[in-house]
C-alpha cells in the first residue's frame, strides 16, 4: 500500500480501545472488578472455544474483535508474506 497523504493521515482515527467487560453505571469495587476479569478470561480461553486456522495460500479471514479473544501465533513460515486488513466501521463507542 502506498503512504497516507498528510491530508489522509490527519483523518486516521486515534487506535481503539477493546474492552473485555463495558462499564455499567454501578461500579464495582477494584478487588470484586479484577475477580470477575480473571474469572471471565478463565473461561474465555478454554481450549474448548478456541478456533486455530490452518492456513492455505488464497485464504481469508474475517473476525469480530468484538466478540473475541484474537491472538496470533507464529506457527506460519515467517518467510513469507503476509498482508493484514484492519476494516474498522462506525457504531458506538464502548464505554
Amino acid at each position: 500500500m502506498r503512504p497516507l497523504s498528510e491530508d489522509s493521515a490527519r483523518q486516521v482515527p486515534p487506535p481503539g480501545v477493546h474492552p473485555l467487560v463495558r462499564t455499567h453505571p454501578e461500579n464495582m469495587e477494584d478487588e470484586a472488578a479484577l475477580a470477575l476479569v480473571a474469572e471471565l478470561m478463565e473461561h474465555a480461553i478454554q481450549k474448548k472455544y478456541e478456533y486455530r486456522h490452518q492456513w492455505r495460500y488464497g485464504d481469508f479471514v474475517i473476525w469480530d474483535n468484538r466478540s473475541v479473544v484474537h491472538k496470533a501465533n507464529p506457527d506460519y513460515d515467517m518467510n513469507e508474506r503476509r498482508y493484514l486488513y484492519r476494516l474498522m466501521l462506525k457504531g458506538e463507542t464502548p464505554v
